[in-house]
This record gives C-alpha cells, structure tokens and sequence, in this order.
C-alpha cells in the first residue's frame, strides 16, 4: 500500500490523495504488488491488454517512463517548435513594452492586431505558477488529441518561463467512484529545474502512464468502494476538479489542464487546437484582454 495517502473529507465525499515528490518517487512506489484487495480480480495495470495500453506488460511500461521513449518524439518536437515559433514571431520587438506575465491572445495575435494579449493578474502578483494537467481521459480521446495537448501545455510553460514566471508541472489523475474520491499528483517540473522534453514525453503522451502506472498506483491506495474494479472509476470534470483544487492551492495561483475535450482540442490542425487552447484557459481562469 501507498504510505503517502492522505485521507480528508471534501463535501461529504472521502477524498483520498497521493502526492509524490517527483517521478522518480513514483515510479519506485509503483513497484510494489501488494495490491488492495479490491482490485485483485481486475489488476490493470498488470492484465490491461496491449491494445489499451499500447505495452505489452507492466515492466515495459515502467521501463519505458523510467529509460526514455523515442517512438515519434522527433515528430512530437519539430511540433513543439512550430507553436513555440508561433508564440516568438514579431514578438521580439514588442516584449519590452508588454508586462511580464501576459498570454497571448492567439486569434488577434495571427492576425497581427497590436492589442493581442491577456494580463494574468495573478500571476503578475506571486510570479509562481502550478500547473496541473489532467491524464485521465477517455477511450474516445484520440492520439492526435493527446500529443497535440502536451505540445500546447509545455509551449505554455516555455513560455510563462521565458517571462520570469516560475512553474511547477504536476500531472493529475483524479476520479470518482460512488462516494470516494482517488486524486494522484506527480511532479515533473518544479520551479528550479527547466523544461525537460524528453521526460515529459512518456508521462504526458502514452496511455501506459494512466493505464498501467497510474492505475497501479490506484490499486495501492486504500480504497474501500469495490465498485473500483469495474472501471477505476470516472475522470472527473473541470469544473468538479478545479474546486478541489481550489481548496487544495490554498494561496499559490494555478492553472488546470483539463482533458483534450474539455478544450476543445480536436487533433486534426495544430494551430486551430492551439487558439482553442488559449481561449478555453481565458474562459475558464478570466484572462483579461489588455
């Protein structure tokens, strides 16, 4: 069993969360196999099959996430560095006038209107910023929709850090069964380190991360609905994470990533996904236009 689980009560829910100080600490805590015993008969992470989890074991998956990934990250970086271009193009010359902190506004960006960014307040006041981007998403979220996601969440970051804006990366499963909710947080980027591509890949692409790593770290929380084993639950949605969040953030400003449908990003065009991108968090965090 997990021993850094914390149990409280959230609006009459039982909210169980595990928090690890970075990847590493995950990965050495999902190797243990002492299971709960609600989930022996299901055991996920170790019988999922290949195709939902695009690995063929738990050791493949592990391995993979702990020694690196290559399979399409030349494909997944050249993309990167299409939006990151997008975000610097004709920007140089107008950053020294332009408030530290700011997001672009992307539709008047493309189209060269002057007046093209949004203030985040709060982040003008502490300079530190969480971001937590959800990995749960459902079996209808297609792999388009994943990569395209991860490249406009780590371009944010990029950018928020090129302002002077310190970020800490954490990645978020968080679902609901009946009574019960299980939310697991994972570090892969504090404020003091800088934005590793490569290991951000796996975590944040290849469904293996939720369907095997983050579901065995599931099975090692002390859960007691057995109503867990049919499905590992439902992701749960923004609005139901954010105020979780709220609770949980107490005085440093964040900012959620919700799941690919929830923003609106489709994966079929890269620069459409990304004005989607922008204009869910205005929406959903009031960025105000300047």
């Amino acid at each position: 069993m997990l021993s850094n689980v914390v149990i409280k009560n959230y609006n009459g829910y039982a909210l169980y969360i595990s928090e690890f100080k970075d990847l590493n600490s995950f990965l050495q805590a999902v190797t243990d196999e002492n299971i709960n015993d609600i989930f022996i008969n299901k055991f996920a992470s170790v019988n999922g099959s290949f195709n939902f989890t695009q690995t063929s074991s738990f050791k493949e998956a592990w391995d993979l996430c702990r020694f690196s990934w290559d399979d399409g990250f030349d494909n997944f970086y050249n993309l990167f560095r299409k939006v990151n271009y997008i975000f610097a193009k004709d920007y140089v010359t107008e950053r020294d006038f332009l408030p530290v902190g700011y997001l672009p506004n992307i539709p008047r960006y493309l189209k060269g209107i002057p007046t093209s960014m949004y203030a985040y307040k709060k982040v003008e006041a502490t300079k530190v910023l969480n971001i937590y981007m959800q990995i749960g998403y459902n079996c209808y979220q297609t792999k388009e929709q994943i990569i395209n996601r991860g490249i406009l969440t780590l371009n944010l970051i990029n950018y928020l850090e090129s302002n002077s804006i310190k970020v800490n990366f954490l990645l978020i499963s968080a679902s609901i069964q009946n009574n019960e909710i299980a939310m697991i947080k994972i570090p892969l980027k504090n404020t003091y380190e800088k934005l590793n591509l490569k290991k951000c890949y796996f975590p944040i692409v290849h469904p293996s991360f939720l369907r095997r790593l983050c579901f065995r770290a599931k099975e090692l929380m002390p859960l007691i609905d057995d109503g867990w084993a049919s499905g590992y639950g439902r992701s749960l949605r923004f609005k139901e994470v954010d105020e979780i969040l709220k609770q949980e953030s107490f005085n440093t400003d964040y900012l959620y990533i919700s799941t690919p449908e929830e923003l609106n990003i489709y994966g079929e065009n890269l620069l459409d996904d990304l004005e989607n991108f922008i204009t869910s968090l205005n929406n959903d965090y009031g960025l105000e236009k300047n």
